[in-house]
């Protein structure tokens, strides 16, 4: 059986370890509280970086792309009937210079 002092060397050493445990808990908030505060800021960067890099670059550009391709294709609309005639434009140029070549080339042989 358990003496009086024994039970009170128990005590003692029970309250110690209790009060390092708290202790250890006492800081491991404090810590995460830290981890916590660090980890809201890194949030708060990321976003801020995230609208920054949207807003200076990534819109801006796809802005840019958009104005051209919608000049470019207005343009092409605007022109496709020019772009048909130059094609038969240059068919009969084509069959124009054929002919001309073998006329040359049958006044070259006559000549001859």
């Amino acid at each position: 059986m358990l003496t009086q002092k024994d039970l009170q060397s128990i005590d003692a050493l029970l309250e110690k370890r209790i009060s390092r445990v708290d202790e250890r808990l006492t800081n491991l908030e404090y810590g995460m509280t830290e981890v916590k505060g660090s980890l809201a800021n890194v949030e708060s960067g990321m976003t801020e970086v995230k609208v920054v890099i949207l807003e200076n670059n990534v819109i801006p550009r796809l802005s840019t792309i958009e104005e051209c391709y919608v000049d470019a294709s207005r343009r092409y609309i605007e022109n496709s009937d020019q772009f048909g005639a130059a094609i038969v434009d240059i068919e009969m140029m084509k069959l124009a210079i054929q002919k001309n070549s073998a006329d040359i080339q049958e006044l070259k042989n006559r000549q001859a």
